[in-house]
């Protein structure tokens, strides 16, 4: 009702999960976010209000595969296969450009999201909410060894 996503609600303990590897080398592990289960609640029915409005308006372009629902890496891979045999077939150059984006939501600036967010619409309480929603959050870093505990804020 007032736009406002509680300060309480975003404190997230992040565990270091080994993926494979040397267990020494930090690359080895991908982060697991633990919420408070209110805040997972919230997030879920925003994101479930946002999903809707997005896909009855048409926002998001065809090519659009990540974070969508029936969507998948399967799907993006025979897209691009598809294209890739027509255009051949048509004896057409073919050209591609593949970028890393594993880190690139590490690097959004949070005012370029909030504009598109605006620009589609979400404004007043809304908008408010989301901008709370991602400043002033907490992390707490937990990580564990046989012989180590160690926690720490960020």
């Amino acid at each position: 009702m007032t736009g406002v996503f509680p300060d309480r609600l975003k404190h997230v303990i992040i565990l270091p999960i080994h993926k494979k590897g040397d267990k020494l080398i930090m690359s080895n592990y991908r982060p697991i976010s633990l919420l408070l289960s209110c805040s997972k609640i919230l997030e879920t029915i925003m994101f479930s209000r946002l999903y809707q409005d997005v896909h009855t308006n048409k926002i998001l372009a065809p090519e659009q595969f990540g974070f969508r629902k029936e969507s998948n890496t399967e799907k993006a891979i025979f897209s691009l296969t598809d294209s890739v045999i027509s255009s051949l077939n048509l004896l057409q150059q073919i050209g591609g450009i593949f970028c890393d984006l594993s880190k690139a939501f590490d690097c959004v600036n949070h005012e370029i999201p909030l504009a598109k967010l605006c620009h589609y619409g979400i404004r007043g309480v809304s908008l408010n909410w989301f901008k709370t929603y991602i400043t002033n959050r907490k992390q707490k870093v937990k990580i564990t060894t046989q012989n180590l505990k160690h926690e720490s804020f960020c």
